[in-house]
């Protein structure tokens, strides 16, 4: 008997290694060049109206909402993961995998949503480039924004689109950052007590619970996740990348940049507008309350922060529209494809006219976050099919 047991075990194959374990993990030197999607993202997420919000949160709240930036980290982690590892699954992106597992209709519904969600922060974004434009160079912000639409029409029609813009956005990202800091150290900087007490004292005073939700919505947003998949593609990423560091070093880059940046301005509005009782309706309105602190300065280094936060946004969200629309009416959605009228979503938001004021930013968020529970939907959807997928 144990002779005939022996001889079965011989002639039985040995487990086959699980996928991915044989992928060796890349050096830092080899994973920075490889990542790229979480940086377009960020330049997304942080718009004029992600630059109100946070100040709001600081000039209301002080520092007791600092610890909202631990479940942003996990969130926007898990968003791009999620997506990302859904996309290797189905082999392919996000609304394309729900045409093929749902139907047409389910993937119509989703990439409308999805655009007309990023058309409402286009709006947002074209006012916010127009205010950046008047500080630095004191010119009207109409024309300022006219100027920065046609920069981004011709980048759309240029050739390698997608290196361009990761580059001219990961540009952006350091100028936010350099800008937004400077802006801090120059008022002082945070009161070390006051800020560990908001990191982990974990405390929502009373009211604050709608704008903490909206806040972690903007900041961790699944819809960052659905249109990496897309960026993940143009960037040419395999399945080894699941593996080998790249997709988790792209998405804790996009992350830890957005609460850099996001961090820095509630700091500002905690520091400078908490203790005298301040509030802001515009970024615009941010830069003349810190000149009596840092000068004429002021203006320019805030002008900066503007001009990237709206640049960078208006590029990527409005090619982020584009795409998604086209993948939901099942279209070429490439960047370097003839489906995309890149001036399209920029268009309504200029004839808008009007001044920069609180409801465009307040709608174009309060838009945005309806039309994210339905991306939320489709991604449980997703994950449903995967797992069918996988069995």
């Amino acid at each position: 008997m144990s002779e005939n047991n022996a001889t079965m075990s011989a002639e039985m194959p040995a487990s086959a290694p699980a996928f991915g374990s044989d992928v060796k993990r890349l050096p830092l030197k080899d994973l920075l060049k490889r990542i790229g999607p979480g940086l377009i993202a960020t330049g997304i997420v942080i718009g004029p109206g992600a630059v109100t919000t946070a100040s709001m949160i600081g000039a209301n709240y002080g520092y007791d909402l600092m610890w909202l930036f631990f479940p942003i980290i996990f969130m926007g982690i898990t968003f791009m993961m999620v997506t990302n590892r859904l996309a290797i699954v189905t082999g392919m992106p996000t609304i394309h995998a729900i045409r093929k597992y749902y139907g047409p209709v389910a993937s119509g519904i989703v990439g409308c949503a999805m655009f007309l969600s990023c058309l409402f922060f286009t709006m947002g974004n074209i006012s916010g480039t127009g205010a950046g434009m008047n500080l630095i160079f004191g010119i009207d912000w109409k024309i300022g924004s006219v100027i920065m639409i046609a920069v981004v029409v011709y980048m759309y029609f240029a050739k390698n689109v997608y290196s361009k813009v990761e580059k001219i956005i990961t540009l952006c990202i350091v100028l936010m950052i350099v800008a937004f800091y400077a802006t801090l150290v120059g008022v002082g900087g945070p009161e070390p007590q006051g800020l560990a007490k908001g990191l982990f004292g974990f405390k929502v005073p009373e009211g604050s619970l709608s704008t903490a939700l909206a806040f972690i919505s903007t900041n961790a947003a699944v819809t960052a996740g659905i249109y990496g998949t897309y960026l993940g593609k143009e960037k040419k990423w395999k399945k080894d990348d699941l593996f080998n560091g790249v997709m988790l070093t792209d998405a804790i880059t996009h992350i830890v940049s957005v609460s850099l940046i996001s961090g820095a301005i509630v700091l500002v509005g905690a520091v400078v507008l908490h203790p005298q009782g301040l509030s802001i309706k515009a970024p615009a309105q941010l830069a003349e309350m810190l000149v009596p602190i840092m000068g004429g300065s002021a203006r320019y280094i805030m002008g900066l922060a503007l001009l990237g936060a709206g640049f960078s946004s208006l590029l990527a969200n409005t090619q982020r529209g584009m795409v998604l629309l086209g993948a939901g009416l099942d279209k070429d959605v490439s960047l370097e494809s003839k489906f995309h009228p890149h001036w399209l979503p920029g268009l309504p938001g200029l004839c808008h006219g009007g001044l920069l004021q609180l409801r465009r930013f307040s709608y174009a968020a309060h838009s945005d976050g309806k039309h994210r529970h339905l991306h939320r939907y489709a991604v449980w959807w997703l994950v449903h099919a995967a797992d069918d997928l996988a069995q």
